[in-house]
């Protein structure tokens, strides 16, 4: 009886200790401003209001015609960042390499609304490994390719 008790016992625990071996892709990105924070969960980045903990809009990439080879889910683990002017800077981890300025005063309705792109910037050759800086006019924004972007944050070109 003894044996069967510390062979469940050790089963158990061999579970247990086994189940922290999977992981986690990414940690989520997260970030405020004002009563809004931005959370960035590998599939989308929703914006939930402080407040009441209400969901007020997800960005999930743009809208395609359908998963074709060749082409990746959008991935968004880096903290999205917040301008000035309410601009919502999202860097894509996804094989796009995309880096998207969303308009969250510009909403499309939905079951849960979705901001407008204000602009994209689409010439990094690697996935953006950290959140982007914001000095006066510019986006600084790390990149795996080797390279810090400078972008213009009014049209998202390069410096």
């Amino acid at each position: 009886m003894r044996k069967k008790i510390l062979l469940i016992v050790l089963a158990l625990l061999a579970v247990v200790l086994l189940s922290g071996c999977t992981g986690s892709t990414s940690w989520f990105g997260l970030s405020a401003s004002g009563d809004v924070a931005y959370i960035a969960n590998n599939t989308a980045v929703h914006a939930i209001d402080l407040k009441t903990g209400a969901e007020l809009w997800n960005f999930s990439g743009e809208k395609s015609s359908g998963f074709s080879l060749g082409k990746s889910p959008k991935l968004f683990d880096v903290s999205p960042v917040v301008t000035e002017d309410g601009l919502v800077i999202i860097p894509s981890s996804g094989n796009d390499h995309a880096m998207f300025a969303v308009d969250p005063k510009d909403l499309v309705d939905g079951k849960i609304p979705t901001p407008n792109i204000a602009w994209k910037f689409t010439g990094a050759k690697g996935h953006w490994i950290a959140a982007p800086l914001i000095v006066g006019g510019h986006l600084f924004a790390p990149n795996s390719d080797g390279n810090i972007y400078v972008l213009d944050m009014n049209d998202g070109k390069s410096v």
